[in-house]
């Protein structure tokens, strides 16, 4: 798990911005053009580099899941051309520090020129040193495991793709695409693998009047659980059309006979579908999973569901990190922890604003899912307009 991550020079974060106590759920909420992408991005890029080349030695700018332009869009506006874009990331007590800077010969990459690398040897901390040719201190590399992190990000972006008669073959069966795209090969594929013991534990914990025995522990019964809970007794199919390389879906709903193809069913159940396979999958890699606006086209209820799902995702060895303006979403673990289901020292909520200094203010949440400190514009649009209804 990354426990801490610092950017410099990279879009709106002109001075060191400092992520700290990263936790096993982390949201990014508040006012809009304020960092949460940016933060997001970080991460986004960071991996499609390593995809790419494992040492990260270009931080590829226009990639698989992030598309930001040219060096010098992506550098701070107010910061020196020559100064450095600067990337720390903390996994346990090893640090690795990316310094990138603009290469004259690809605009499209920022090039690394060092990579301080904070070690452990023998239990105690090395003085930092400065590694040239790109490729930082293997031990240290191994050690802090940002290869094996970055390479299994699962990320599904704000900009999903609706309702679709067929769906894109892709060779690694466990990415579901930025846009769910690959969401039907990803499901077919891992139809029938089973999700771990703890996993349903968590789940009869949310919902006590079920069964154990009774859920089912395969991945495409686990997304109908999910949707039924969401939308009603719903039932999902995928099937590979050799022929054609596609894949293509069905639903069956509680409101009529037969099975339907997804462009005759609400948006909705497309747009949850790629959350719920890229989470499933990922607690198998026990990697980084990254959504964008899990609310959009969801009821508030369903929204309340798919928050508690990812609440439950974070428990798997998975580190969640949600975009979100939907207060439904952010209830979702505060209520599970009232319900003594969920542990809040494993939830930080970032709320950024221009107002702070540091970019953003942390919402301590206590064990009982109470929020002592209530910011002005966090979530409180609602109270303020119920005050003008009622003429308070």
């Amino acid at each position: 798990m990354i426990n801490k991550i610092e950017v410099q020079n990279f879009k709106l974060f002109k001075d060191k911005a400092t992520f700290t106590s990263l936790k096993n759920l982390n949201f990014l909420t508040g006012i809009n053009g304020r960092g949460k992408s940016s933060f997001l991005q970080v991460l986004l890029t960071m991996a499609q580099s390593v995809k790419a080349n494992e040492r990260a030695s270009d931080l590829l700018l226009n990639g698989e899941y992030v598309s930001l332009g040219n060096a010098t869009d992506v550098k701070n506006e107010e910061v020196s051309r020559t100064d450095d874009t600067v990337l720390s990331f903390q996994v346990g007590n090893v640090t690795l520090n990316y310094h990138f800077g603009i290469d004259d010969d690809n605009s499209q990459v920022l090039t690394q020129k060092k990579i301080a690398c904070n070690g452990i040897s023998g239990g105690k901390k090395e003085s930092m040193k400065f590694l040239n040719n790109f490729v930082p201190d293997e031990d240290a590399f191994k050690a802090v495991g940002l290869n094996r992190l970055f390479r299994n990000i699962s990320y599904i972006s704000a900009e999903r793709l609706g309702p679709q008669l067929s769906y894109t073959y892709h060779p690694d069966d466990m990415e579901v695409g930025a846009d769910g795209k690959y969401v039907a090969c990803a499901l077919y594929n891992h139809r029938d693998d089973k999700v771990n013991d703890d996993f349903i534990d968590s789940i009869v914990d949310v919902f006590p009047e079920l069964n154990q025995d009774e859920i089912d522990r395969s991945i495409i019964g686990q997304v109908n659980f999910w949707l039924t809970e969401m939308f009603g007794t719903t039932g999902i199919a995928s099937k590979y059309i050799d022929d054609a390389n596609i894949y293509t879906l069905q639903f069956s709903t509680r409101d009529a006979a037969g099975n339907f193809k997804p462009t005759n069913v609400g948006f909705g159940y497309s747009y949850a579908l790629p959350i719920l396979v890229s989470g499933l999958i990922t607690m198998q890699q026990k990697g980084i999973l990254i959504i964008e606006n899990p609310e959009a086209h969801l009821h508030p209820q369903a929204q309340s569901i798919i928050g508690k799902f990812l609440t439950l995702v974070s428990e798997q060895g998975v580190q969640v990190f949600v975009e979100t303006h939907s207060e439904h979403i952010i209830n979702a673990p505060r209520v599970l922890i009232a319900q003594d289901v969920y542990d809040a020292k494993d939830l930080k909520i970032m709320y950024f604003d221009d107002s702070y200094a540091s970019y953003y203010k942390d919402i301590n949440v206590d064990e009982d899912g109470k929020i002592e400190k209530w910011p002005k514009g966090f979530f409180d649009q609602a109270e303020l307009d119920s005050n003008i209804i009622l003429g308070i």
